[in-house]
């Protein structure tokens, strides 16, 4: 893990740059905890993206160039006199409209849909350790036996043993592929294996193709006797998972026979709730589904396909003892959950950190998913109701990371039911739907998948 430099105050109580970073911008960034790394113009404060916070820019506000961030985009800043032409020719504007303009793209239908559970409740807890807590659910760790055999051989074997022996052609749906490499290699994988592959990929944003590239460059004196990129039928949909719509995705004389596969690899927050509501419509075409998830602290009520399920566990419909309930749980009770998800990366240490402000980013500055500890509500204002002060006054053994987990599992727990309940309807003769770690959790506490596939 990176370790941070301290921010240093200057008399005014305002942050100071490290020493050496007059080269670099000089914005601090709140949620991440450091300094801006673009490059300022010469004799600027700020870089082109932050330009509009320098104070002293006399020279450009008395040309009326004043900078400001792209209403359509704020990700990047215009000039303020451009404002009504830059929004005629904003690219970000043409994207979204090619976007919007596809058949697969049907804005928020995937937004608020409710689904009906219910579920037992086990009242006694605080005994319980983290130890405890994690070994709750079963380790499925296959890369040490990958290791040992070699590891093209152990993907080999592994891959005959999943969903791969079928003779039927197979659709690899990776949601929220981002580079798409783990979508490269299973379907490479699979193609090699003499199957019938075909590979789609779905991301709101395309910035980072790697598997594409890779896919369009393949050389001709390339290694193919383990891996076959040239036999796969790739495509990517640069499209949010809130409005993507798959049945018309699937419309393609191509993908008639095959059975989808369903693929993630750390669907950040409400991407995983997402991503399940729009596999609704092509349910009876998904054979198998695996989706690692992460950044529970991020979550969204109003997307998360759980809600019936945690309410029936919470308020207690199926348990006698009353005492052990709470009367009603929703949007505000979620929050917290969620929030006190964010104390299992706290350390990897196994000590509390102490929180900057209310909030501290406590993984790597490259890392692609930010995972952030919140110690208050967004109020700033509710000692009461933080993970440590829950922790110390119910006197739990399992401490604020062994809460974390549990609140993670208990948020996972949820959208396996769903997937049980609303993917595959409750068939549970011919289907199996599970919850694991795919690695200790020294490698990452992010470590719990979904999977479920058809007998």
């Amino acid at each position: 893990m990176v370790k941070r430099a301290a921010i240093c105050l200057d008399s005014s109580g305002e942050p100071q740059p490290p020493e050496g970073w007059d080269r670099c911008c000089a914005y601090l960034g709140q949620h991440k905890g450091r300094f801006c790394r673009q490059h300022p113009a010469s004799g600027k404060k700020y870089c082109g993206n932050h330009q509009h916070l320098e104070e002293k820019a006399a020279a450009d506000i008395s040309y009326g160039r004043k900078r400001i961030p792209c209403p359509i985009d704020p990700s990047h800043t215009i000039y303020s006199h451009n404002l009504k032409k830059h929004i005629r020719i904003c690219p970000t504007a043409k994207k979204k409209k090619l976007e919007e303009e596809e058949p697969h793209f049907q804005r928020n239908d995937r937004i608020g849909k409710d689904n009906i559970a219910n579920c037992g409740y086990d009242d006694d807890v605080s005994a319980i350790t983290c130890q405890d807590i994690h070994d709750a659910i079963a380790l499925k760790d296959l890369s040490q036996p990958e290791i040992d055999a070699g590891i093209i051989k152990g993907f080999q074997t592994h891959a005959i043993k999943i969903r791969i022996k079928k003779s039927k052609p197979l659709l690899f749906l990776e949601m929220g592929a981002g580079r798409g490499m783990l979508g490269l290699a299973v379907t490479g994988l699979s193609a090699a294996c003499g199957i019938d592959t075909h590979f789609c990929m779905i991301d709101k944003a395309g910035s980072r193709s790697k598997a594409d590239t890779a896919f369009r460059s393949i050389t001709e004196n390339a290694d193919t006797s383990y891996i076959k990129l040239d036999e796969v039928n790739w495509c990517r949909l640069c499209c949010d998972l809130a409005h993507v719509t798959l049945p018309a995705v699937l419309d393609d004389d191509k993908y008639k026979e095959a059975k989808v596969v369903v693929i993630a690899k750390h669907l950040c927050g409400a991407g995983t709730d997402l991503a399940l509501k729009a596999l609704e419509p092509i349910k009876h075409r998904v054979d198998s589904l695996l989706i690692a998830t992460c950044c529970h602290g991020i979550c969204d009520y109003q997307h998360y396909v759980g809600r019936d399920i945690l309410r029936d566990i919470m308020e207690g419909k199926d348990c006698d003892n009353k005492d052990s309930t709470i009367p009603l749980f929703g949007s505000s009770e979620f929050d917290l959950l969620r929030r006190w998800c964010a104390a299992t990366v706290a350390t990897r240490e196994g000590k509390p950190r102490a929180c900057v402000d209310d909030t501290e980013c406590l993984e790597d500055d490259d890392s692609e998913h930010k995972n952030v500890f919140v110690e208050n509500d967004t109020n700033g204002n509710s000692e009461k109701t933080s993970v440590s002060y829950v922790v110390r006054q119910l006197n739990l053994s399992c401490g604020i990371q062994g809460l974390g987990r549990a609140c993670q599992r208990l948020i996972d727990y949820g959208r396996s039911k769903y997937i049980q309940q609303q993917i595959f309807q409750n068939d549970d003769e011919r289907t199996i739907v599970n919850l694991s770690h795919y690695v200790a959790p020294d490698v990452t506490p992010q470590n719990a998948i979904l999977w479920a596939y058809r007998k």
